[in-house]
């Protein structure tokens, strides 16, 4: 299925209605999941970089404002990725990672969520995109 340019609101209308038609709740949530794949590809990543905070014997700490160094893993494996057909949500369960993104009265903050999003936007709506076009093309 094609679309076609637009001109005037009302065909503006029709095209959107009959994307929303040509693409199921499945479809729209796969192309989240991708963009959502994406975002949590590349906090891991951030946590795996090397830091350049506190050497303590084999472990190096992140300095204020680097993500979190990774240690065990515990937090970069507890990050997932989940979608609906309204939005995709990336995010962990462990206590500390709040802490670890705002920052504390008595640490500063070694975000990990946010500056990925800034960083890749381009590349997580690339990835949604991508996929949107791919259920489209393929109907």
């Amino acid at each position: 299925m094609k679309i076609a340019s637009v001109m005037g609101v009302d065909e503006l209308d029709r095209a959107l209605q009959s994307l929303g038609r040509a693409v199921s709740g499945d479809q729209l949530e796969q192309a989240l999941l991708a963009g959502g794949y994406v975002l949590e590809g590349k906090v891991k990543i951030s946590m795996a970089e090397s830091k350049t905070g506190h050497r303590y014997g084999k472990h190096t700490a992140s300095a204020p404002g680097e993500a979190p160094a990774m240690d065990t893993g515990a937090l970069a494996n507890s990050i997932m990725t989940e979608a609906d057909d309204e939005g995709a949500l990336v995010g962990t369960n462990m206590e500390y990672a709040e802490p670890l993104e705002f920052g504390t009265a008595r640490m500063v903050a070694r975000p990990f969520m946010q500056p990925a999003v800034e960083a890749y936007r381009g590349e997580i709506t690339d990835a949604v995109q991508i996929m949107l076009k791919r259920s489209i093309e393929g109907m």
